[in-house]
C-alpha cells in the first residue's frame, strides 16, 4: 500500500457522497513569484499530514469545516477497513472521523475532529503546469512495520511529462523523476509558489534501466471528477503565497444538472414566508409542570426548473455532517400537482426518523433528485438532481402548566390491595403524564 507499483494496479472500490465542500474560486492576475525551496518547505510542512493505521500514507490539510479539517489522500491509503489516525505537524494525533472515496480517482477526503488551529494548503492552478517546471513534494516516509518512527521529508523533482489521455488511469496524469520512498502516497505535489497542484500516489519501475517513474494526480483533475461525482472542490486559489481562508463545506452548491440556489429550489414552509428557513417551535413550560416538547414543522419542497406532473415523486436526503448516516435522514414524497409536493414534517433530530424528517440546528444540506415513474413501476428516470441548502432554528414558546386534578381510587388505610368494592375515589394534583411518542420531557420530581 505503501508504493504503489504500476504493474500491481488495483481498481479503486469508489462510492459516490452528496457532501459538498464549495467556495468561490477567486483567480489572482498577479504574477506569480518562485519562492527559495525553504520557503515553500515552511508553507507546506504545517499542512502535511501523516496517516495512520491498518495502511499508512501521507496527505494536506485541504479545508476546515465546523467540526475539525479535511484532509486530501490517496484511496488506496485508507482502502482497507479498520482504524485510521491524522498525525499533524505538531505531532499531535487526531481519530479519523469519517472517510470519502471521491469517484473516478484514486483520491480520498478524511475527516478529523479537533478544536486546535491547523494551516490549511494555498491552492494552484495545475492546468499552468509545463514540462521542466521545478516541483517540491512533502509527505512522512516509512513503512508500516517502522511507522512509529516515520519523520518529515520534503523533496525537490522536475515535471518531466505528461500521460496521453489514452493511458491515464485513476486521474494519474504528471509524471516526474524522483526516489520512489513508501509512505509517501498522498502527499501533496507544490509548485515554486507554494501551491498544491497534485497529489502523488503512484511508482512505476523499470525493470532494464532500474528507474523509477512517479506519477501524480493534477489538483485541476480532481476538482473536475469531484463535480461529476456532486462534490465541489472549488477551494479558492491562493493569492500573494498567503494560506487560504477556511471554506464553508456545506456552503449551497450547485447540483448536478441544474442550478439549485436557495431561490429556484427548496422548502416553502407553513407559517414562514422565507424560503429554505424553518423555525420548529419548542414548547417551555413553566409553573408546577416544568419541561419542554419539541414540536414538528410543515414543508413542501417545490423547483422552479421541473414542476410536478402526475406520476412524479421528489426524494430529499439530509447528507449534512453530523448525522447518523445509517441511513441517511430522507423523505420521499409525490410531486404529483400544483406547485409544490406533498407535505413532509420536519422537525430535528440526528438520525432518521420514520415520522418525521429530521435537521439539525443551522445550516443544513439537501440532496434531491425528482424522478418520472414509468408504467411498469419498475423504472424511473431522473428529471433534475442537485443540492441546495436550508437553515434551522427552534424557537421557544413559554407556556404557563400547573398541576390538574383527577381521581384516583385507593384502599381504606392505604392499603395497598384490597377488593374492587372496597375502593374508594378521591381527587388528587398531578402533572400530565410524559408524551414521548413527540419528544415532550418533564421533570419527573414535580409528579406527585
Amino acid at each position: 500500500m505503501n508504493q504503489w507499483i504500476n504493474q500491481k494496479f488495483i481498481a479503486a472500490a469508489i462510492s459516490g457522497t452528496a457532501i459538498a465542500i464549495t467556495a468561490t474560486v477567486g483567480m489572482s492576475h498577479q504574477k506569480a513569484i518562485a519562492l527559495p525551496a525553504a520557503t515553500v518547505n515552511q508553507i507546506v510542512k504545517k499542512s502535511t499530514v501523516r496517516i495512520d493505521g491498518v495502511g499508512n500514507g501521507s496527505g494536506v490539510i485541504l479545508a476546515q469545516d465546523d467540526y475539525g479539517y479535511v484532509v486530501l489522500t490517496n484511496q488506496h491509503v485508507i482502502e482497507d477497513l479498520g482504524d485510521y489516525e491524522v498525525i499533524t505537524a505538531d505531532g499531535q494525533s487526531h481519530p479519523v472521523s469519517e472517510i470519502q472515496e471521491l469517484d473516478g480517482a484514486d483520491l480520498a477526503l478524511v475527516y478529523f475532529d479537533t478544536d486546535r488551529t491547523y494551516s490549511i494548503i494555498p491552492q494552484g492552478n495545475s492546468d499552468t503546469l509545463i514540462e521542466g517546471q521545478k516541483l517540491h513534494i512533502a509527505g512522512y516516509p516509512g513503512s508500516q512495520n517502522v511507522a512509529s518512527n516515520r519523520t518529515y521529508r520534503f523533496m525537490s523533482e522536475s515535471l518531466i511529462g505528461f500521460l496521453a489521455p489514452s493511458d491515464i488511469k485513476d486521474g494519474y496524469e504528471l509524471i516526474y523523476s524522483g526516489e520512489a520512498v513508501p509512505g509517501m502516497s498522498g502527499s501533496p505535489i507544490i509548485n515554486e509558489e507554494g501551491q498544491l497542484i497534485g497529489v502523488y500516489g503512484l511508482t512505476d519501475i523499470d525493470f532494464t534501466t532500474g528507474t523509477s517513474y512517479l506519477y501524480g494526480i493534477p489538483l485541476n483533475t480532481a476538482l473536475k471528477i469531484a463535480t461529476r461525482s456532486g462534490i465541489e472542490l472549488d477551494i479558492p486559489k491562493a493569492a500573494n503565497n498567503k494560506p487560504n481562508s477556511p471554506a464553508d463545506l456545506f456552503a449551497p452548491t450547485p447540483g448536478n444538472s441544474f442550478t439549485a440556489d436557495n431561490n429556484n429550489v427548496g422548502f416553502e414552509i407553513i407559517g414562514n414566508a422565507e424560503i429554505n428557513s424553518f423555525v420548529i417551535p419548542e414548547i417551555v413550560y413553566t409553573g408546577e409542570c416544568p419541561g419542554t416538547k419539541l414540536e414538528s414543522q410543515e414543508a413542501m419542497f417545490f423547483s422552479n426548473t421541473t414542476s410536478p406532473a402526475p406520476d412524479r415523486r421528489v426524494l430529499i436526503t439530509n447528507v449534512t455532517r453530523g448525522l447518523n448516516r445509517d441511513p441517511l435522514p430522507y423523505t420521499d414524497r409525490e410531486y404529483e400537482e400544483g406547485q409544490i409536493s406533498e407535505k413532509t414534517e420536519v422537525t430535528f433530530g440526528s438520525k432518521h426518523d420514520n415520522r418525521n424528517f429530521v435537521v439539525l440546528p443551522g445550516k443544513n444540506q439537501f440532496k434531491y433528485e425528482i424522478v418520472q415513474i414509468e408504467e411498469d413501476d419498475d423504472f424511473e428516470t431522473v428529471l433534475e438532481e442537485g443540492i441546495f441548502s436550508a437553515t434551522a432554528k427552534k424557537e421557544p414558546r413559554y407556556v404557563q402548566r400547573n398541576k390538574q386534578p383527577v381521581e384516583e381510587t385507593y384502599c381504606p388505610n392505604d392499603d395497598k390491595y384490597c377488593d374492587k368494592e372496597k375502593k374508594k375515589v378521591r381527587i388528587v394534583y398531578k402533572c400530565p403524564r410524559t408524551n414521548r411518542l413527540f419528544g415532550y420531557n418533564y421533570n419527573p420530581s414535580k409528579e406527585s
